[in-house]
């Protein structure tokens, strides 16, 4: 009797694990527009999320990039909800667990709780890299790190990632390369 009890509870648990969320993949979100506005199905075509915005995105990362009908984006998760409020200008995908944000006439960058982690100062910021996002404050460039902290000086007229992780700089109208450890190549 005993053994018989050991191998049902078994099965049950084996059963009951087998039928857990946490076994299933994740719904796919496709974005889809009917009339003026779009929404979001999964893969049998079934609405996940109304058709109540103007835009919205394949998913990044994890994250689609929503606009509402007031013309403000946010972003939302793979089950459909959003993350933060509406009230960005602008917002770029997320990499490496921050997306940059314009409001306000500036970008900052959040995370993916929707929580405001490098506070919106800067005219120019691309997404990160290596830990590193090329940023632009006042008339020059510089880099910070995840945390919104400086490291590298804000002392160029311009920087952009080019390929193979390497970053082009401008100082005076004079270009030059150098890689993600800001060693000049």
């Amino acid at each position: 009797m005993h053994k018989t009890v050991k191998i049902f509870v078994f099965f049950l648990l084996i059963s009951t694990l087998s039928s857990a969320q946490f076994w299933k993949k994740p719904q796919e979100l496709i974005p889809f527009r009917e009339g003026k506005f779009f929404g979001y199905v999964n893969s049998e075509s079934k609405t996940i999320l109304p058709y109540n915005f103007k835009s919205t995105s394949l998913f990044h990362n994890g994250y689609g990039i929503v606009r509402n009908k007031t013309d403000k984006y946010s972003f939302i998760d793979v089950n459909g909800r959003t993350i933060c409020p509406f009230k960005y200008d602008k917002v770029d995908v997320f990499s490496e667990e921050r997306a940059a944000v314009f409001y306000d006439k500036y970008w900052g960058y959040i995370n993916t709780q929707g929580n405001e982690l490098i506070i919106n100062k800067y005219k120019t910021a691309t997404a990160f890299k290596d830990n590193i996002a090329l940023v632009k404050l006042h008339k020059k460039w510089g880099c910070i790190d995840r945390e919104g902290n400086t490291i590298l000086k804000f002392d160029f007229d311009s920087l952009r990632w080019i390929a193979d992780e390497r970053i082009a700089f401008c100082i005076a109208n004079n270009w030059g390369i150098m890689d993600s450890e800001f060693n000049i190549i």
